[in-house]
């Protein structure tokens, strides 16, 4: 799955954050898995007055009367649970964006809109992209981050150093990388041209 993403900081006369807007995008999807997309951020959960935006499609994610995941320490927002729930104009979520044969897909936009209780020094607020995270086909405790994030509450820590993965959470900087070294997530600060359906994109 490839998501372009794009943060706005609202900040005060102090230079303090009164709230971040972030837009989420499926620009590409490949296989037949229906992934959701997580961001963690470094704050506490009590820091947030209210989320807005989010696209909850079905009933695997709770959430707190706040809009932050629900049972999480950090402040957790679920942009959306499915990704076909933002890939319109197709009749299937399947290679969505990722075979030439196929037509163009536009993708929607969750808006998300994250409103502190109060002010907020940059510094409590960390800077994009933060900790980001693929949900894979719906699993909740099936996470996928940028290598070396470390996992939410709800991951499941008895997936690392299962078969490919080498994540040791006894080293720190060790989560979800190969033992090559190869990450299961990248991100990039530009748009990315992303490879076709079964080209590896260490070849593409």
């Amino acid at each position: 799955m490839v998501v372009n993403y794009h943060y706005i900081y609202t900040s005060n006369a102090n230079n303090n954050v009164v709230d971040i807007t972030g837009d989420f995008t499926v620009a590409a999807a490949g296989a037949t898995f229906k992934n959701g997309f997580g961001v963690q951020f470094p704050s506490s959960s009590n820091l947030v007055r209210e989320v807005l935006g989010q696209k909850i499609t079905s009933s695997y994610i709770t959430r707190s009367a706040n809009g932050l995941e629900a049972s999480q320490s950090k402040a957790v927002i679920i942009p959306f649970d499915d990704h076909t729930a933002l890939t319109r104009n197709t009749t299937d979520s399947v290679f969505v964006n990722t075979e030439n044969d196929r037509s163009k897909v536009m993708g929607d936009t969750a808006h998300v809109l994250i409103k502190f209780l109060t002010p907020q020094p940059p510094a409590t607020i960390g800077l994009a992209p933060f900790n980001p995270f693929l949900i894979s086909n719906q699993r909740r405790r099936h996470e996928i981050h940028l290598p070396g994030d470390v996992p939410t509450d709800k991951a499941d820590t008895k997936l690392f150093g299962t078969l490919a993965d080498k994540s040791n959470p006894q080293i720190i900087s060790s989560y979800y990388k190969t033992d090559f070294n190869w990450p299961w997530a990248m991100s990039f600060n530009e748009r990315f041209n992303y490879p076709l359906e079964l080209q590896s994109i260490d070849k593409a």
